[in-house]
């Protein structure tokens, strides 16, 4: 597999980071994969291969690549985090074999920004409600692991997409859900970030 042409550009009246999977052994055309937010959120995105490969490696396992090469640089941290997740997956399922992880462009180590902020997923559910609210127990907001950002990210259910296109029922069904995130959201001094993806689909 490679990641190619990672790139950030609109999508009607949303900013949308992109980038193009080529598949080398699976038998699969090449795909353009994308996240996209709202346009309050579009200093979020920032054009690097890092959040395209922990989102295809365990697909690319699946599907009997031997190596994903990264157009552009990799941070070590992140290879090293790769290596882990596929150690453990491995092991829950013995017929994964791990894969090779190249970046063309070599190893850039990435440094925190300053206004960087500690972010979870937010489904809904009982686990990521009470992420939220063991962070808030546990640390002061000031903390720099306080969960400061909440992605509810449209995609990560396999309905949630009818063929390349969000399903309508489902798209109206996430923008009703997250307007009544509000008063939790304010509650908890956690920001909502709205997010579509295309990629588990």
């Amino acid at each position: 597999m490679r990641i190619e042409g990672v790139r950030i550009a609109a999508s009607g009246e949303r900013p949308r980071l992109s980038a193009r999977i080529v598949w080398e052994t699976a038998r699969r055309a090449p795909e353009d994969a994308w996240f996209e937010t709202d346009p309050a959120h579009a200093d979020g995105l920032v054009a690097r291969p890092e959040a395209f490969l922990p989102a295809f490696v365990l697909f690319a396992m699946e599907r009997g690549e031997r190596r994903i090469v990264v157009e552009g640089a990799l941070c070590p941290t992140l290879l090293r985090g790769m290596a882990a997740a596929m150690r453990t997956w491995t092991a829950w399922y013995p017929s994964l074999v791990p894969l090779e992880i190249e970046a063309a462009g070599g190893l850039a180590p990435r440094t925190r920004p300053a206004d960087a902020v500690t972010a979870t997923t937010l489904a809904g559910g009982v686990d990521s409600l009470f992420a939220i609210r063991a962070n808030r127990l546990d640390l002061p907001l000031d903390h720099p692991h306080a969960v400061r950002d909440a992605f509810f990210v449209l995609g990560m259910n396999s309905n949630d997409f009818a063929g390349p296109l969000p399903d309508p029922e489902r798209a109206r069904n996430f923008e009703t859900r997250l307007a009544r995130w509000g008063p939790l959201a304010a509650e908890a001094k956690v920001r909502v970030v709205p997010v579509a993806s295309n990629v588990r689909t």
